[in-house]
Formats: structure tokens, C-alpha cells, sequence
């Protein structure tokens, strides 16, 4: 531990020490709750959803944590493979049923192009397209319409989108200048929506 912070590692069995940390941030959220207008919903989030059943049982009984609202997860559809998208509404209602919580997708992102607007290379885009998704704008806005129907049929209660609005700019990090992210935004490279954004309608 250093400082007093614990070693939370859940890869290496540290479930008990982590669910002491999100219980200590879950009482504090509480309590601020508890003498505020606002009562803040508790999300646990992990990615992909092959990790959600693994995670949750653990975090639930080794670790025990329960004092949550919903179960939250990130779903790319490019990385996230072992879960197809028409898989995704029988997983969600089994996560809701296993738990007892609402569940949520926290990330999710789709390219509307395979091209680039900067030199910094994008996270999406570079890989082979999906038969009935193709990296256009009408596939970005065919997947997440898929999407969102399949977390309605599984009874979840909600998709969020990273992120709309990453387009390139002169903003530089450890890794490049620009946007690694400007094909997956809901705008194009003239800063108009694409018809993704139309994904919620």
C-alpha cells in the first residue's frame, strides 16, 4: 500500500481490498445523497461485456460490495468480439436479473469512415468492416439504432456514447496531435452531424 491506499489488483485476487475502496466511495457518495436535491444513481463499470459476469460475482461476494444502483459496461463492437451485437439483449437481461440492478452500456463507438482528418492515427477504422455495418455514415447509424433496440429488449436502460464530439482539433497528448477518435464523432470533418447522431430517435 502506498500512503495507506491499499493494492487493489482483482487480477491478482485483491477482490476484498477493492470492494473496501468502492464501499468507502460508495458511503461517501450516500451520504452526500442523503442532504442533497440530487440523489446520485451508483454505476459499476467494467469493460466488455465477457468481463461483467466475472467481475460482478466477485465484486459482489469477495469483495462485498452491493450498495449499487446499475451495472454499467463498454461495449465496442471492433474490440469487444467474443459478444455479438445481436447477443447483447440476452446478456443484458441476464445481468439484470442476475443482480437485481439496472444495466447500462457506459461506451460504445462506431466508425461512420475508415479515413482520418489529422496524422494522429484513429482507435477505429483500421480493421475490416462488418458485413451489415459498413464504416459509413448509414452503418454508424444502423449499428447503434441496432444497438439501442437490443439493450430495449434486454430491459436496460440506456447506451452512451464516447465520444460524440472528439473531432480534430490542435489539442496534443502522450500519443499524438489531434483526435484519435474524429471518425467515431457525430460530425464530419467540415464539423457537420453525420446521421449517427440521429441514432436516439
Amino acid at each position: 500500500a502506498k500512503d495507506g491506499f491499499p493494492t487493489c489488483n482483482v487480477c491478482n485476487g485483491q477482490w476484498s481490498q477493492m470492494g473496501g475502496v468502492i464501499n468507502k466511495a460508495i458511503d461517501a457518495i450516500k451520504n452526500v445523497s442523503a442532504v442533497s436535491d440530487v440523489k446520485t444513481k451508483i454505476i459499476l463499470h467494467v469493460a466488455d461485456p465477457k468481463n461483467v459476469t466475472w467481475w460482478f460475482d466477485n465484486i459482489t461476494t469477495k469483495g462485498g460490495v452491493s450498495n449499487f444502483d446499475i451495472v454499467g459496461f463498454s461495449y465496442y463492437p471492433i474490440w469487444h468480439t467474443t459478444i455479438a451485437i445481436d447477443d447483447i439483449s440476452t446478456n443484458v437481461a441476464t445481468f439484470k436479473s442476475k443482480y437485481s440492478k439496472d444495466v447500462m452500456i457506459m461506451e460504445t463507438a462506431f466508425p461512420w469512415t475508415p479515413d482520418g482528418d489529422d496524422s494522429y492515427s484513429n482507435q477505429f477504422g483500421g480493421t475490416t468492416p462488418f458485413p451489415s455495418y459498413p464504416f459509413t455514415q448509414q452503418g454508424q447509424l444502423n449499428l447503434m439504432k441496432k444497438l439501442v433496440q437490443e439493450m430495449k429488449d434486454g430491459g436496460g436502460i440506456g447506451v452512451i456514447v464516447w465520444e460524440p464530439d472528439w473531432i480534430t482539433s490542435s489539442m496534443k497528448d502522450s500519443w499524438g496531435t489531434g483526435s484519435s477518435f474524429e471518425n467515431c464523432a457525430f460530425f464530419d470533418f467540415e464539423g457537420n452531424t453525420v446521421l449517427g447522431i440521429d441514432f436516439a430517435k
